[in-house]
């Protein structure tokens, strides 16, 4: 009986030494993995590439992600499909592609949601570096103004075929 009372307050023991020993501040406030921290591209290099991304936005492959069998640019559907100078194929195969045909889109249609995320992770994109570029000091003025005029513009150019598509839609300048 003392054999397992002794047992018991050793487990008990240990128990209570790991989870006093596991519960500090210091535990709980790790910063998140694979995540940027401003510090980190707070730079030169860094705002530029924040700026590559978003001219990556600009580029449409028309392969886009849970719709393998699209093959064609989302300007064709949007513009050559849906003004009758292109035909979407046969009856069932793209029937995303068949909506624009018969002038019936829908709100769930994945070309549209697809056109809209990208545009707004443009526009996105494009504010993070306006965001960013006041807090970096290895630059020169006229590459900060530079920067800055790129984005401005990028954020335009995505506002501007948004509003193309949708007409009414948000400015997001920050």
């Amino acid at each position: 009986m003392k054999k397992l009372q002794y047992s018991a307050g050793m487990v008990l023991g240990l128990f209570l030494v790991s989870v006093i020993g596991s519960c500090k501040k210091s535990f709980l406030e790790k910063p998140a993995l694979g995540v940027l921290s401003e510090e980190t591209i707070s730079n030169k290099d860094g705002v530029n590439q924040l700026l590559i991304g978003a001219y990556n936005c600009l580029k449409q492959t028309g392969n886009w992600p849970g719709n393998t069998y699209y093959s064609a640019p989302d300007y064709y559907i949007l513009s050559g499909v849906a003004s009758d100078e292109g035909h979407a194929g046969t009856f069932g195969n793209l029937p995303d592609m068949e909506q624009f045909e018969a002038y019936k889109q829908t709100p769930v249609n994945s070309v549209l949601e697809i056109k809209w995320g990208n545009l707004y992770v443009g526009v996105q994109r494009a504010n993070d570096v306006l965001r960013l570029l006041p807090n970096v000091k290895d630059i020169s003025a006229d590459e900060a103004t530079q920067i800055k005029a790129e984005a401005v513009f990028l954020r335009g150019f995505f506002h501007f075929a948004a509003a193309k598509i949708w007409q009414n839609v948000p400015y997001i300048s920050d």
